[in-house]
């Protein structure tokens, strides 16, 4: 380590610190770097890390996430409080990249997987450099949320764990993104958060809600208009295009839209102009498109209600979401969250939703997903339990039949009729399950032998 630099920051692209006990890569990173004209210096003693970044300066630091005899993790955390302004990256192997997450919460901008290639480390470099310069002018990094950079989604499971390191690595390029999941799986979120890791976050973020706009309206709305050009055109309307220029636009259920203006779409995508409605004229574009659906794409292709070319265009980068049911222990933090903000919201008294609630809410399977689950912790919240705690008599009673009555169950609060139609679907559904494992699995052998259609078995082994 050589100390400081005699040369001036304006000289170089930018100053890099590389903290690795591992001395050959973190020389083959360093001249790498120095290459692409950075001022770049390693350091192979972490415990000397605080006092070299004092001398060095650096304007942004690689801190590897795994060295004998050192906590990373407090390191990181040290380095983060002494020195808010400062970026850093944490390189971590293959097979780690979970751990990669939980250090972004602590405070890390990014992460790089070892062995790095060199355009990789590159392009992370000088991605993170642009994009905390911007950050900082708008936003001192001491005030934001740990979840900030992923747009308020609260997270722990493996799923969404993988989800948030494709999220950092999507925002380091401008290709597009094609999200799909169920509906209420947070797909807005996804997209948010990929324009906020990108370099194109303080740009604007267009929101078009597919559904939601009028067919007689909708190329008028997407490309603008001039002055004249219909009756009742009586100044020039920019669209939804050329507001988002420089930024990204978000399709939310593109598959709504008519298929004719889905292949005006994939001409925008193909030559990045559009013309407004009445002009001659072309205007350039240099937007980022993000498309989501709630079906899966293949079967919207092969229905027609999407465009095959327009879809390969789209789909650049894929991220499915995975439905509520399938990330465990998300569903209590996402509740505790949702409880926190609705009884600060409505000045309420309760302060926790008692144990037997938390397991009947992770055995539901949320059709609805977040959105719904959300929706269940208001309604709570608005009817307010007496002792400040919600019980299982208190929940609705579509959910109170997934799971069995547990210690704070008392049968009086809930009505005679309530509770037989309780028993009863629990007699039933476990009917249907002895009946499923007994043709092995074959659920069609057994709708058959219950009398009931295959889809009245799925809806009472799903509810």
């Amino acid at each position: 380590m050589s100390g400081k630099s005699k040369v001036g920051k304006s000289d170089f692209l930018g100053r890099i610190l590389i903290v690795d006990d591992d001395e050959g890569y973190a020389t083959v990173c360093k001249l790498i770097l120095r290459k692409a004209g950075y001022d770049c210096d390693a350091l192979n003693s972490p415990a000397q890390t605080v006092s070299i970044i004092r001398k060095f300066d650096p304007q942004l630091v690689i801190l590897d996430l795994k060295m004998p005899g050192v906590d990373s993790f407090a390191l990181l955390t040290e380095i983060v409080k002494t020195f808010p302004d400062i970026p850093v990256i944490i390189a971590t192997g293959y097979g780690s990249i979970s751990k990669a997450v939980e250090v972004m919460k602590l405070g890390a901008v990014d992460f790089l997987e070892k062995p790095v290639k060199s355009e990789d480390l590159k392009t992370i470099v000088k991605h993170n450099l642009a994009l905390f310069s911007d950050r900082t002018k708008r936003k001192p990094p001491a005030t934001q949320n740990v979840y900030d950079n992923f747009s308020g989604m609260i997270a722990q499971s493996e799923l969404m764990t993988n989800l948030f390191v494709n999220i950092r690595k999507a925002a380091r390029s401008d290709a597009n993104v094609f999200i799909f999941g169920e509906s209420g799986t947070g797909k807005e979120l996804v997209a948010r958060a990929i324009h906020r890791n990108s370099q194109r976050a303080g740009k604007p973020f267009v929101i078009i809600d597919c559904p939601s706009l009028a067919r007689s309206v909708v190329e008028t709305e997407l490309f603008g208009y001039e002055k004249g050009a219909f009756t009742g055109a009586n100044k020039r309307h920019p669209g939804l295009f050329e507001g988002a220029n420089g930024g990204s636009i978000f399709f939310d259920e593109i598959n709504k839209l008519d298929t004719d203006l889905q292949s005006k779409i994939l001409r925008v995508l193909q030559e990045r102009q559009i013309r407004r409605v009445g002009s001659r004229d072309y205007i350039q574009l240099n937007v980022r498109i993000i498309t989501a659906s709630n079906v899966d794409p293949m079967s919207a292709i092969k229905d027609g209600s999407l465009l095959t070319d327009l879809f390969y265009r789209l789909n650049v980068i894929d991220m499915e979401l995975p439905p509520l049911r399938e990330r465990g222990n998300d569903v209590a933090l996402l509740a505790d969250h949702f409880l926190t903000h609705y009884k600060n919201k409505y000045e309420s008294g309760i302060r926790c939703l008692s144990p037997a609630v938390t397991e009947a809410l992770k055995k539901y399977h949320w059709p609805g997903n977040i959105r719904e689950l959300q929706n269940v912790i208001e309604r709570l919240v608005v009817l307010d339990s007496t002792d400040g705690k919600v019980r299982f008599r208190d929940l609705p009673y579509y959910i109170k039949t997934t799971a069995s009555p547990t210690d704070d169950y008392d049968p009086t609060a809930t009505s005679f009729k309530d509770s037989k139609r309780l028993s009863v679907h629990n007699i039933e559904q476990q009917y249907i399950k002895d009946l499923v494992r007994k043709h092995g699995g074959n659920k069609s052998n057994a709708a058959k032998e219950a009398g009931i259609s295959r889809t009245t078995l799925y809806r009472i082994l799903r509810s």
